[in-house]
């Protein structure tokens, strides 16, 4: 083999697809021993030793050739894998993504349904508050109509009625019961004619009294007939303060009972310290009983008894004797004599209501039988009291469930089905409303 027959060999040799026949027969170096063939030529050595090699590569080939058809069978069976994992993580995907879009519908109507049904509970909530509210305003407007009704009549009779309790308060209080119920009655015939609107059976004690304080004066001390309670309702609604004509002591006892427990300064015209007294209780807001006085006054107790309070300082201070004194506006007089039928100068009648409290046969029936009652039937007397005592007490929260009400329904916002604390008290002012009718209807017997 000439080295241009050689060159071609080496450059086009395909070792992989050569077979071992063709290379054997063609090569004639590979019978030469690459150190044999070096002793002759150097050029020769070198292709002894690349066909050696080739051969060598052959049988190397040969048993890897094999791998390397599973190798490459191998990589087509991943690529075609691959392609199908591919694939199916496309189609996972897109069933993810739908399987997130149906999660959200699911999760919005959910939500849909829930908010649905908070609405229903809502609408059921509020119809049943919607009945309860008719129900508790249809109750109210009965009585508001029957309030209305009876506050109008009050308020078209109210000119004629304060006009004859002023003129009570001014001139009945020195004269007996007889006496006072004449010209009550003469007053309301001159009202009548001159068309002045008043009730029908009009007395100071209906228009001015309450019947809680007199209940409470009552168990204070206050004698049981209709006069004793005339002459302390009249009392207590007037500028002056009252000298009573007492000879039963029954005044004084009255009023002792009355300010014990606010710590009663007891005086005499005829005491050194009775001024001293009199500005401790002016002081300090105090109520004073000067007692068994007689036809004259003492001038020192001018400016008490004529209130001339004036304003010192920023404060209301009065002058008693010598000395200024601050005035509490707490501060009650009360004046007590013991003479039967005094006459009293018209300069003291002005300064002082006289109040006759002296017993009547009419005032001594009435309390022997409130007596009577109280001894033969206790049990009617006290149920009586706590009767009058519970319902102006129920009276007194009626009165401040209304004011609830109109207050709730003047400042409520929105609907008022969803005013919890309007309904409620509604129903609040019924459950009241029928326990001052059971407690007025219930019989005591």
């Amino acid at each position: 083999m000439t080295t241009r027959d050689a060159i071609p060999l080496v450059d086009f040799c395909d070792a992989d697809s050569c077979t071992f026949s063709e290379f054997w027969t063609n090569s004639q170096v590979q019978r030469q021993p690459p150190r044999t063939s070096f002793e002759v030529s150097k050029a020769c050595t070198s292709l002894c030793m690349w066909v050696h090699a080739m051969y060598k590569y052959y049988f190397v080939n040969k048993s890897v050739a094999p791998k390397k058809a599973t190798l490459a069978t191998a990589k087509e069976e991943l690529a075609i894998t691959e392609k199908a994992l591919a694939e199916a993580k496309a189609r996972m995907k897109e069933v993810m993504d739908g399987l997130a879009v149906l999660e959200k519908k699911l999760q919005d109507t959910m939500n849909h349904k829930a908010k649905l049904e908070a609405n229903m509970k809502l609408c059921e909530d509020r119809m049943g508050r919607a009945v309860r509210l008719v129900s508790g305003l249809a109750d109210e407007k009965e009585r508001w109509k029957s309030t209305v009704a009876s506050l109008g009549l009050t308020i078209s009779n109210v000119i004629g009625d304060v006009l004859i309790s002023a003129g009570a308060v001014a001139y009945l209080t020195p004269f007996t019961d007889k006496y006072r119920r004449g010209l009550l009655k003469e007053w309301l015939v001159i009202v009548g004619e001159v068309g002045v609107p008043h009730t029908v059976k009009c007395t100071p004690v209906s228009t001015l009294g309450e019947p809680v304080t007199i209940r409470k004066w009552q168990l204070e001390g206050l004698p049981r007939d209709f006069l004793s309670t005339e002459n302390a309702v009249l009392v207590f609604n007037s500028t002056r303060w009252p000298l009573f004509i007492d000879p039963q002591r029954q005044a004084n006892r009255w009023i002792r009972n009355m300010g014990k427990a606010s710590g009663l300064a007891i005086a005499k015209l005829t005491d050194r310290d009775l001024l001293r007294s009199l500005e401790s209780a002016v002081r300090f807001g105090k109520q004073c009983l000067i007692e068994n006085v007689g036809t004259e006054l003492d001038p020192a107790l001018d400016s008490v008894l004529q209130r001339q309070v004036f304003r010192q300082a920023g404060t209301n201070v009065i002058k008693i004797g010598d000395s200024i004194v601050p005035y509490n506006e707490d501060f009650r007089l009360f004046i007590t004599t013991k003479l039967p039928n005094p006459h009293y100068t018209p300069e003291v009648s002005i300064k002082v209501m006289v109040v006759n409290f002296a017993l009547v046969p009419s005032g001594l029936q009435d309390q022997l039988l409130a007596l009577v009652v109280m001894e033969e039937r206790p049990d009617l007397e006290e149920a009586r009291g706590a009767l009058i005592v519970s319902s102006a007490q129920m009276r007194h929260e009626l009165k401040e469930i209304e004011d609830r009400i109109l207050y709730r329904l003047s400042v409520s916002e929105g609907s008022p089905v969803d005013d919890i604390d309007l309904i409620n008290t509604l129903e609040a002012s019924k459950v009241k409303s029928e326990e001052i009718k059971l407690a007025l209807n219930t019989p005591t017997t």
